[in-house]
């Protein structure tokens, strides 16, 4: 995705409370003059929104249709509604905002023209809702000295809570990039009870997730635990990654064979891939293109990392095989021995 020629066409806010302590919505009365922050709101939008994961909207079972969906397709088919439609946005919002964490927040609706997606260039709203003021300072000049002051305003670094909705693929629920910055814990009602959008399955979500579902079995199965020393699990972390990085093409039936290579762990590593689909509700495929772009993400999310009783960290970063595990039973401990060739303070 390409951002560096869109442009702003209309931009609105309203202010939007938390339902359930009834904090009401604050409607603007017009449009917002936009011209003399339309390249910080630009940065604001660029810093916030990544085109790897890909959501789209999806309906709820208990409704017909999905309101957010529907209203973002009735700005797309008709400029004209924009004022109107984010109102109703506005409105969608109050009403799931039900938690009681969720703070107020300024809610914008951004009209955006000329991105750059596969090659064509679209036209694309961002719904964005910022809570958290940061503090600046200012300094003012004058004949004798300086002036200080400080202003609460929106950083430029992330939005809280947002989304970047393409004119694209609207037979399949559009395609949806969204942000969640919000250090409370209610991210799900943003996602899940307000936009109701869900990842599509793509190259980028199977590899994520896979390397997920290994990590999680490598690390948190009691049976691994029992059957692997930890060293023993790091190096599966370790093939795991490669095994990833090194096929374009993944075969769950070859990368049993290949990582695993022992009966046993591929017999529990079926029973386990069924109980997490079944609880995540995420499908993974038997076969599926691996994304180069998630590798990045796949291997910081593999952390071979060792703790010795909360104060003694042993940081694996490629495969080590001169480790040995033992156990004094005169000092009545475990001990690692690591044999190395150089060391240094780091």
């Amino acid at each position: 995705m390409d951002l560096a020629n869109i442009s702003i066409s209309s931009l609105v806010m309203h202010q939007v409370g938390n339902f359930s302590i009834g904090e009401g919505i604050k409607f603007s009365e017009e449009l917002i003059s936009h011209e003399k922050i339309e390249q910080d709101l630009l940065k604001l939008i660029s810093n916030s929104f990544y085109d790897n994961e890909i959501y789209h909207f999806t309906i709820e079972e208990a409704l017909s249709s999905n309101l957010v969906k529907e209203t973002i397709k009735s700005i797309f088919n008709n400029q004209a509604q924009f004022y109107q439609k984010s109102i109703d946005l506005a409105r969608i919002l109050y009403e799931r905002s039900t938690h009681t964490s969720i703070k107020k927040g300024d809610f914008y609706l951004v009209s955006l023209e000329n991105i750059l997606w596969k090659n064509q260039k679209i036209n694309a709203l961002a719904l964005l809702k910022t809570e958290e003021k940061s503090t600046f300072l200012t300094v003012k000049n004058t004949a004798n000295s300086f002036n200080i002051s400080s202003i609460k305003g929106i950083s430029l670094k992330k939005v809280d809570k947002g989304c970047l909705i393409l004119n694209h693929n609207e037979e399949n629920g559009y395609t949806v990039l969204v942000a969640n910055n919000s250090k409370n814990n209610d991210a799900h009602y943003w996602i899940n009870s307000f936009l109701h959008v869900k990842r599509f399955e793509d190259a980028y979500f199977q590899t994520e997730e896979f390397s997920k579902m290994c990590k999680e079995f490598i690390l948190n199965t009691k049976e691994i635990e029992n059957s692997l020393t930890n060293t023993e699990r790091i190096e599966k972390l370790h093939e795991t990654e490669s095994y990833i990085a090194a096929n374009a093409t993944l075969s769950i039936h070859d990368f049993k064979n290949t990582v695993l290579n022992d009966i046993s762990l591929k017999k529990k590593f079926d029973e386990f891939r069924d109980a997490y689909q079944l609880n995540t509700g995420i499908r993974m495929y038997e076969e599926f293109n691996t994304s180069t772009d998630a590798l990045k993400k796949v291997h910081k999310s593999m952390n071979k990392v060792i703790m010795l009783d909360d104060s003694v960290r042993i940081i694996i970063n490629k495969k080590f095989p001169l480790i040995e595990q033992g156990f004094d039973s005169s000092k009545n401990k475990h001990y690692y021995k690591i044999y190395f060739d150089d060391e240094k303070i780091k």
